[in-house]
């Protein structure tokens, strides 16, 4: 699940094609630890209730410190959600 701004150039692009990589550094000091996921990903609108507790039970700290300061806040900018669902992954 990725949370977007329903504008972002990120919705547009899915739109047109559901295609998706994921490129996750796991060692910065070294540029080691890549991990590359190929995925297929739709837009599916509102978070859906169970995920957004579990993202609030995850994220809740970083948002309320963050400039949306509430949930509410934050759920109104990232109105949009992805499902993506993983085809290949790489990893070196």
């Amino acid at each position: 699940m990725v949370l977007s701004q329903p504008g972002a150039p990120k919705i547009r692009s899915v739109a047109g094609n559901a295609k998706v990589s994921l490129n996750l550094d796991g060692d910065t000091a070294t540029g080691g630890g890549v991990l590359t996921i190929e995925a297929t990903t739709q837009v599916i609108g509102d978070v859906p209730g169970d995920r957004w507790r579990a993202y609030l039970a995850k994220y809740e700290r970083r948002i309320r410190n963050g400039p949306w300061r509430t949930p509410d806040g934050f759920i109104a900018t990232f109105s949009s959600t992805m499902r993506i669902v993983p085809v290949r992954a790489r990893a070196w």
